[in-house]
């Protein structure tokens, strides 16, 4: 029996080992189509990406971190995570992917140094750069664009807040 527990136990790394590749690989053959759109619809698109990020964040996790430190802080990294990952896909977009890479740090600083002076502050830098992605965009291009790739749309945005809270989660 402990010849089988040990064998166990060395396993453990293992798996968890091919399943962040697995993890990996996955978001990055379902995140695909997102980096050979034209740089407006790539654009379009990350947008409305971080606003699913935002939409799950509202919606499931906040009401829970509001009175929990600990769900606070994961939510932190969860979101940290999310704009890295949208960094990525930013391939069009240097400012855009300049934008989520400066967010994720952002909220890195305050998941490391639990610093919550500019916590609030970053949060309405990062609105108002979303905002003036979308008003450069216009509304009109944003809704043709999603009306273009619903589906695609849907299941990337459901995609990235899976392997985001993957990401952040302990194995």
């Amino acid at each position: 029996m402990p010849t089988r527990r040990r064998f166990l136990f060395s396993l453990i790394p293992l798996m968890t080992i091919a399943r962040s590749w697995a993890d990996t690989e996955n978001w990055s053959v379902n995140s695909a189509w997102v980096k050979e759109l034209t740089a407006r619809e790539q654009a379009a698109i990350l947008f409305m990406l971080r606003g699913e990020v935002n939409k799950h964040v509202t919606e499931k996790i906040a009401p829970g971190a509001q009175n929990d430190p600990k769900t606070f802080y994961w939510m932190l990294k969860f979101q940290a995570t999310s704009s890295f990952m949208l960094s990525e896909l930013a391939t069009k977009n240097p400012d855009m992917r300049q934008f989520f890479v400066e967010y994720a740090d952002r909220l890195k600083h305050v998941v490391n140094t639990g610093d919550l002076r500019n916590y609030m502050a970053d949060g309405n830098w990062a609105n108002d750069h979303m905002r003036r992605f979308f008003d450069a965009l216009g509304e009109a291009h944003v809704q043709r664009v999603v009306m273009q790739h619903p589906t695609k749309l849907r299941s990337t945005g459901t995609a990235l807040i899976a392997f985001a809270a993957i990401g952040v989660t302990p194995r």
